[in-house]
């Protein structure tokens, strides 16, 4: 088996999706010159004669589908389509926020209308990859394939089992809260203001970068940071371990999400997560005690359960939610990879 990887995610400056891509290709040990981009010319014979399979990571914020057809009819492996996210569910969420929020603006976030969306994966796909079962669900919903193809639910590695372990040097108690991502509606953002609103005693450090919809990222960071001088946006994060020292706790209010690394990660730093249940990410933690339900009570009597709880005992619960997670390995994941791709061809 000789996998290679297509993808127009590449110099767009998204967080989460370009962590899970590398993260992705270092499991599965595809290296940098087996990737390509759609746009290269003539690529498709070179992939055709080289590989046994394609892993497709298609962004849909784009304009026109003619050279993604092309491109698809000339490539005859399997094309496996790893859904990171429900770009349809992506857009209600904005629709959503633009009637509460902004009236008269037009929403461009989902920039393939899903008949194209539809035509790309009825007529090419060969199988689908999901993150988590939630994400099946609303696939199913809003896709309505003449075809149905073959799908797996393989989540990505947090990397080799090795490192799935808590530094717990990186745990400092301290009444920040710290969020790295896209700062959309999507992610939680208005969640979070009212989780700092409630509780004047914390502050929030946002850290992140525009997602597939610049303007309204740019305009829900305005608005945050003008309604509070406890909320400060930070631009790109560029050092993790200060990031994590600095923040105690890191928060995942989000509306909705598949996989988020920096939850993890906040984690395997000695960060405390508040993680909403909205989110696909939660999915992955059975018994985790900062799981909440978005509602400012529910947040705010959470956060007073942090405050109150010991150094020593925080580190317990944290050891116990790692548990949940030391299955996402690069192992693990690699060999569910190859077992599913064996079945299709």
């Amino acid at each position: 088996m000789k996998l290679c990887a297509i993808t127009n995610y590449q110099n767009k400056g998204y967080v989460n999706e370009t962590i899970t891509f590398n993260k992705i290709l270092n499991s599965l040990r595809i290296p940098h010159n087996d990737v390509y981009n759609f746009n290269l010319p003539n690529i498709t014979y070179s992939i055709n004669k080289n590989y046994t399979h394609a892993l497709i990571f298609l962004d849909y914020k784009i304009s026109s589908i003619d050279l993604y057809n092309q491109f698809f009819k000339e490539l005859k492996i399997p094309k496996i389509f790893i859904i990171d996210s429900i770009p349809q569910h992506n857009k209600e969420l904005n629709d959503e926020f633009i009637n509460i929020n902004v009236n008269g603006m037009v929403n461009s976030f989902c920039g393939l209308p899903i008949n194209y969306q539809l035509l790309i994966y009825n007529n090419y796909a060969d199988g689908f990859i999901f993150f988590n079962d939630k994400d099946v669900n609303l696939f199913q919903n809003y896709y309505k394939l003449t075809n149905p193809k073959p799908a797996s639910v393989i989540p990505p590695p947090l990397g080799d089992i090795n490192d799935i372990k808590i530094i717990f040097n990186n745990m400092i108690l301290n009444k920040n809260i710290g969020f790295n991502g896209h700062p959309s509606y999507q992610s939680g953002m208005f969640n979070l203001l009212n989780l700092i609103k409630f509780n004047p005693k914390y502050n929030l450090n946002l850290y992140g970068a525009h997602g597939r919809d610049e303007v309204l990222d740019e305009m829900i960071v305005n608005h945050l940071t003008s309604t509070s001088n406890r909320i400060r946006f930070k631009g790109r994060l560029k050092n993790d371990e200060k990031f994590f020292k600095d923040n105690y706790i890191y928060s995942n209010l989000s509306i909705y999400d598949t996989f988020d690394y920096y939850t993890f990660f906040s984690l395997l730093n000695g960060s405390v997560p508040i993680i909403s249940d909205s989110s696909g990410t939660s999915l992955f933690f059975k018994s985790y005690p900062f799981i909440v339900n978005n509602s400012v009570d529910s947040m705010s009597n959470v956060l007073e359960i942090i405050n109150t709880t010991s150094v020593d005992d925080m580190k317990e619960i944290l050891k116990t939610a790692l548990e949940d997670i030391k299955h996402l390995n690069n192992d693990n994941i690699n060999e569910r990879y190859i077992k599913f791709l064996n079945s299709l061809w």
